[in-house]
C-alpha cells in the first residue's frame, strides 16, 4: 500500500488522547524498522480543543509538541463575553434562525478548562474561533507539503517495503472526535468544514471518525449525564447535512472557513467517509459523501 501524506486532526479529549496514542505508536514501529528521526514531515497531527493548554489527563501516551495543539480559549474568558462577540459579529437579522434553540444565555463552566461535556457549549467556543483553527489547520498542512516532505516519505517507503516510490502525492485528512462529549462533538463539523478551505480536495479525501456513546461506559455514570443529549445532537446534525438538498449535485468549495449549518442548510461535507466507532473495534458508516455547497470566492 502506498503511503499519503497525512493530516490527523483529533477534535476534544479523546480525538486528542487518539492522536498521542497513534503518535507514539506509529514512532515506536518506525523506529523498529531503522528510522531514526521524529514523525515524517508528511505526517501531521492536530489536536484542537477548548482547554487552552493540554494536559496528560491520566493518560499515558506523551503530549503532543506543542506546536501540535490548539488551545481555543484563553485562560481570562468567560462564556458571557464570548456568546456577545459572536453575536456582535452575526447580523442581527439572523439571530434568531443562527442561535435560537441552541446557543446557552450563560453557564457556570469555566470554559478555560472545556467545555463540560456540554456540546452546546463547545460549538460556541468552535464558531468564534473558525478563523484560528483554519489558520493552525494551515501551518500543518505547509509542513505536510513543504519541499523535503515527500522525500523523507519516499525513505520512509523504503525501509518499510524497501521500495521509495510507494508513495502517493494525494493530502489526506482524517478527524477523529467523540459524539458523547462536549468539545469534540461541538466542534468536529466545523473543523471538516475549515479543512476544505485549506485544500478542496479534501472535500473528498477527508476520514472522519467519531466515538459512540458505548465507548464510555466505563466513565462514572454521574459523569455521563450530557451523553445521550450530546450523541442525539451530533447524529442529528450529521443526518441534517446528509438530508439537506443539494449534497449530490456538483458544488463550489469553500475557500474560506465557514460554520456549518443545521437545520436543512446544506453545507456538510465531511469528506470521503465517516464512521462511528462502537466498542469492540466495531465500525459502521454514517455516510458515504457529500459535498461542500458554499458560494464560490469571488475573483
Amino acid at each position: 500500500m502506498a503511503l499519503s501524506p497525512v493530516l490527523i486532526v483529533g477534535a476534544g479529549g479523546s480525538g486528542g488522547k487518539t492522536l498521542r496514542s497513534l503518535r507514539q505508536t506509529l514512532l515506536r514501529r518506525l523506529r523498529a524498522k531503522g528510522w531514526h528521526g521524529d514523525i515524517p514531515a508528511a505526517w501531521q497531527f492536530l489536536e484542537i480543543d477548548t482547554v487552552s493548554v493540554q494536559s496528560r489527563e491520566g493518560f499515558p501516551a506523551d503530549l503532543l509538541p506543542p506546536e501540535d495543539y490548539l488551545g481555543l480559549v484563553a485562560r481570562d474568558t468567560q462564556y458571557r463575553g464570548l456568546r456577545e462577540a459572536m453575536q456582535q459579529r452575526t447580523p442581527s437579522a439572523i439571530h434568531l434562525g443562527a442561535f435560537g434553540g441552541w446557543l446557552p444565555e450563560d453557564t457556570e463552566v469555566n470554559i478555560a478548562q472545556g467545555a463540560g461535556q456540554y456540546r452546546t457549549i463547545g460549538r460556541a467556543v468552535g464558531l468564534t474561533q473558525l478563523s484560528r483553527i483554519a489558520e493552525k489547520l494551515s501551518r500543518s498542512y505547509a509542513r505536510m507539503t513543504a519541499g523535503g516532505a515527500a522525500a523523507e516519505l519516499k525513505e520512509v517507503a523504503r525501509i518499510l517495503s524497501g521500495k521509495s516510490d510507494q508513495v502517493n502525492d494525494q493530502p489526506i485528512a482524517i478527524v477523529v472526535s467523540s459524539v458523547a462529549g462536549g468539545s469534540g462533538a461541538g466542534i468536529f463539523l466545523d473543523v471538516s468544514e475549515a479543512l476544505k478551505s485549506i485544500n478542496p480536495d479534501f472535500a473528498k479525501t477527508t476520514h472522519t471518525f467519531l466515538y459512540g456513546p458505548d465507548v464510555f461506559t466505563s466513565v462514572p455514570q454521574d459523569l455521563r449525564d450530557q451523553i445521550p443529549a450530546n450523541v442525539l445532537g451530533s447524529i442529528g446534525e450529521i443526518v441534517s447535512g446528509v438530508w439537506s438538498p443539494g449534497l449530490l449535485e456538483q458544488q463550489p468549495v469553500c475557500t474560506k472557513p465557514r460554520a456549518w449549518s443545521p437545520g436543512g442548510l446544506p453545507d456538510l461535507g465531511l469528506g470521503a467517509t465517516t464512521l462511528l466507532v462502537l466498542r469492540m473495534q466495531k465500525e459502521f458508516p454514517l455516510l458515504i459523501r457529500s459535498k461542500s455547497t458554499c458560494q464560490p470566492a469571488s475573483p
